[in-house]
């Protein structure tokens, strides 16, 4: 205990010194000899400093201290077997070793909390020293996108330290069959512990340092752009009081390299996290993985893009609600995408997801400690830290390291920072990884400005529970509205939690919300509305340890007499821009009957190739778009016209969360161009009653009706009658509350009118 403490005392003094040498570097740049002085003296004090950050060697120090047994294990033996040519071709270097499956098997078996591990290495050996780790949170679920797959063998994990080097980092995962790990310490870098591609149970590991991988695993980051305003400097706390939950997302191609095997994947998954985990908590910040979702089929994200925030956005839409505080999509996908965060700091807000392209193997080699970096480093985005190399460090937006802007990736414009001696490596938000001979060590950690605003963000964040339990996640997902009429409009969600109560607000696009309702079920009718206007809908769970949760907000916007020479524009209307992160969709359906509707677009300036307008010939996204692939750009529609049967256009919205622009105007009209006898109605001398109708309405026509079909406004077919009568009764109890579309064919002749569900 007093070694704990002396040491501490020892590193306030240490931090004092070097924080008065930061800020000589940062105010006599102009002065080389000064600053090359002060970042020399830095770099002697980089290893004491460094000691507040470990937490990790601070507990093996202490159990330590606390006489605790280590059960020792010597898990593996070093093999005289020589590499295989592919090996070679992709490691300069590697020691390949020999698993003791009965020693794996007794650790798996056992769970002691505390083990001592040898490890061959080159010509010698590390020795481990390592505690049980509890990397899931309570609750922790597998699910595909087949089915809830139930109960998965997630192994054991351990983290720790080289034995007498509390400046390294260890992480250990082990399975009935198999184990891997990484080792970071200071004078190797990291060290990856595995099996190559395809290996069976008995097949050799492979112990080898990432530097010497024949290939350089460069990846770009797409930080989101904004700024970040100046922050004074500060240095990490001892712990985050809140706690983070994670959420992955596993693609196809990441299931298919695991075998096509759901156990194997998980175990994947849990063992990089494990890594992740220690990663965070060697700077005192808390998380743990709640949720896993994988793709045994073919999944969506396949061939979306080239650009990493194609995946990204694709991924927030095709899951706009998770298990998890956090979440992100990883994959393989062509090209080296490398990974992007939709937000610096997306804590506690609807921007807290993010993509990582990882790179499974190297010529059969698992890249282990990459894709344990890739992750690390973008769920460090979402949780409040930017880049190293950008302007927002010191105090005085300056960078604290210059590894990004000498290669080319330059943020703001301050001076371009110290680049870090190759002894000494990057930290986890630097792009040191692009520099020749200096490399990404995992054992820096985040260092102190970027674990202290991760720090800071993670306290502040009052939808974050203090134990990864009692948590309170937002999980409304899929949202429907139904017009009922221009100022209504039925509103349903699904959850997929268990929550049974909600509050929702809706108010106008350019205001806030100001009066919450409360509904115990997912459903709400909101009315008094203004028509052809834009509203935001804003549902939160209703949440029992005072918890508050993350807002999910849907835009949506009411109907209007469409035959009326209406203006319809986006949500920034005929002078200001639209929002960032938008999508909605409007169904434009003639209110006069056998008319087709004509859309004119006046003004017309998009985001090109980011932003969206798509338009139907219909009256669902399912009917057949005007131009395949949208409209973006200045590249205006034009006038449109509708052939569809029910005259109707449907227009859908998407912008991404970085730019927009001034948007459309577009005025309607309606024209009788449907392809049916304009006198039809006249014929048939149709009646329809009730409309509106609590659930039964009666169709009268001098002439038989010989089919009447019932449409939701998506153009979903409801209900198809071939009644060949021209008195009928039609019940529409079953079907919720809103406006539907009939069509009735009476010989040649086609009527289409609306009918109201009260």
């Amino acid at each position: 205990m007093l070694v704990v403490f002396y040491l501490r005392i020892i590193e306030l003094i240490v931090l004092l010194i070097g924080y008065l040498l930061i800020d000589g570097i940062s105010n006599n740049l102009q002065n080389p000899v000064a600053t090359m002085k002060n970042l020399f003296l830095l770099l002697l004090l980089l290893p004491v400093l460094g000691h507040s950050q470990h937490k990790i060697a601070d507990q093996i120090l202490m159990a330590q201290q606390n006489k605790v047994v280590f059960a020792p294990f010597a898990l593996f033996t070093s093999s005289t077997t020589t590499l295989t040519e592919p090996i070679q071709k992709a490691l300069k270097q590697g020691t390949q070793a020999e698993i003791d499956l009965a020693q794996l098997q007794q650790i798996f078996v056992q769970k002691p909390r505390y083990i001592s591990l040898t490890i061959p290495f080159g010509n010698s050996s590390l020795n481990l020293l390592l505690e049980k780790n509890q990397c899931l949170a309570e609750g922790f679920h597998v699910d595909t996108n087949q089915s809830k797959y139930g109960m998965v063998e997630t192994g054991v994990h351990y983290r720790g330290i080289v034995l007498n080097q509390a400046q390294s980092v260890v992480s250990f995962s082990f399975f009935p069959t198999h184990c891997s790990g990484i080792i970071s310490d200071g004078e190797h870098g990291n060290i990856v512990v595995t099996q190559t591609k395809n290996a069976t149970n008995t097949s050799p590991y492979l112990i080898y340092q990432d530097v010497q991988l024949t290939s350089s695993l460069a990846f770009e980051c797409g930080q989101s752009k904004g700024n970040f305003p100046v922050k004074a400097k500060s240095t990490n706390k001892s712990a985050t009081q809140r706690c983070v939950t994670l959420y992955f997302e596993i693609d196809n191609n990441l299931y298919v390299e695991n075998g096509s095997d759901i156990t194997l994947t998980t175990q994947w998954m849990t063992a990089v996290f494990n890594n992740v985990q220690t990663l965070y908590a060697n700077d005192g910040i808390q998380i743990a993985l709640k949720s896993i979702y994988i793709w045994t089929t073919p999944d969506p994200y396949e061939g979306i893009g080239n650009r990493s925030s194609d995946y990204l956005m694709a991924f927030n839409q095709n899951r706009p609600a998770f298990d998890g505080d956090l979440g992100q999509l990883v994959g393989i996908d062509p090209g080296g995408l490398g990974g992007v965060a939709v937000a610096i700091n997306g804590l506690c807000t609807d921007q807290n997801f993010s993509y990582s392209d990882v790179n499974f193997t190297y010529q059969n080699v698992p890249t282990f400690s990459w894709t344990v970096e890739v992750i690390t480093h973008e769920l460090g985005h979402l949780m409040g830290s930017p880049h190293t190399h950008g302007c927002y460090w010191n105090g005085n937006n300056t960078a604290i390291d210059g590894c990004g802007s000498s290669s080319g990736y330059v943020e703001g414009s301050c001076a371009t920072g110290p680049v870090p001696d190759g002894s000494v490596g990057g930290t986890i938000m630097s792009y040191c990884h692009l520099v020749q001979g200096v490399g990404i060590n995992l054992s820096n950690g985040f260092g102190p400005q970027p674990a202290a605003r991760i720090q800071t963000a993670v306290n502040s964040g009052n939808c974050l529970s203090t134990d990864c339990v009692n948590t309170c996640i937002n999980s409304v997902g899929t949202i429907t509205t139904q017009s009922i009429s221009p100022s209504s409009i039925q509103i349903n969600w699904e959850d997929i939690s268990t929550s049974s109560s909600w509050q929702i607000s809706i108010y106008p696009i350019s205001a806030n919300p100001t009066i919450w309702n409360t509904t115990n079920s997912p459903a709400y009718l909101a009315t008094n509305l203004t028509p052809n206007t834009f509203y935001n809908i804003a549902i939160i769970p209703t949440c029992a340890n005072g918890l508050s949760p993350i807002v999910r907000t849907f835009t949506m916007v009411t109907d209007t007499n469409f035959c009326g020479g209406v203006t319809l524009t986006d949500t920034g209307g005929e002078a200001l821009n639209y929002g960032d992160h938008e999508q909605y969709i409007r169904i434009l359906i003639p209110s006069i009957a056998d008319t087709s509707m004509q859309l004119t677009f006046q003004n017309f300036e998009l985001e090109s190739n980011y932003d969206y307008l798509y338009l139907y010939n219909g009256s669902s996204t399912e009917a057949p778009e005007f131009v395949t692939g949208g409209y973006t750009g200045t590249n205006s529609p034009g006038t449109v016209l509708s052939t569809a049967t029910d005259g109707a256009i449907t227009l859908r919205f998407y912008s991404d969360m970085y730019e927009n622009k001034l948007g459309y105007v577009a005025t309607t009209n309606c024209l009788n161009n449907l392809g049916v006898n304009p006198l039809a109605a006249n014929l048939l001398d149709l009646q329809f009653y009730p409309n509106p109708t609590k659930g039964l309405i009666r169709f009268v026509s001098s002439i038989n009706i010989d089919e009447l079909t019932i449409y939701n406004m998506e153009g979903q077919k409801l209900i198809e009658l071939l009644p060949n009568a021209n008195n009928l009764e039609v019940s529409i109890q079953d079907l919720a509350a809103g406006t539907y579309m009939a069509t009735i064919i009476c010989g040649s002749n086609t009527l289409h009118v609306k009918v109201l569900r009260e």
